[in-house]
């Protein structure tokens, strides 16, 4: 499992709970996150039980202030404090992003020249706050786009 760093508390939290389940299961679990604790963001009384329960198992090992860099067949690729090392992953992945705005590709297609086919939401808009804000700038997206669609059948 991977973490962003500022996924919030929700984000964090599920993935706590998905791999203290995996952990009781008898899963060998990687836990990769580019914060400086586990967990940060999750309150004292939800993690209490189950951060040193992960943190002391010796199916858990705990990468953190790391980053994902890839996912090959033959593991993954980390970045930590400027050094690129390889990691066996020979079971599935889960990937919690969270919540930290990713505008990479929105900013590189405004760049060469599409800045009208490109709209943000949720997060990325810097409307924050989750899914509810999300579905909030996903609904004025597209019923600002209405009046154009109309006019280009128009046309």
């Amino acid at each position: 499992m991977c973490t962003r760093s500022g996924p919030g508390y929700e984000q964090v939290h599920r993935t706590l709970v998905t791999a203290d389940d995996l952990l009781a299961r008898g899963k060998r679990i990687l836990v990769i996150g580019d914060q400086e604790t586990l967990a940060p963001d999750v309150g004292r009384r939800a993690k209490i039980l189950t951060v040193p329960r992960l943190s002391s198992d010796p199916l858990v090992e705990i990468q953190l202030q790391s980053r994902l860099v890839a996912v090959t067949a033959d593991g993954l690729t980390i970045r930590r404090q400027g050094h690129v090392t390889s990691l066996p992953a020979p079971g599935p992945v889960l990937v919690s992003q969270g919540m930290t705005p990713v505008t990479d590709l929105a900013t590189a297609l405004t760049e060469a020249g599409y800045e009208g086919a490109v709209r943000l939401v949720g997060d990325a808009s810097g409307a924050g706050g989750g899914i509810g804000s999300a579905i909030a700038t996903a609904v004025r997206t597209v019923s600002g786009l209405r009046p154009a669609l109309r006019q280009r059948m128009a046309d």
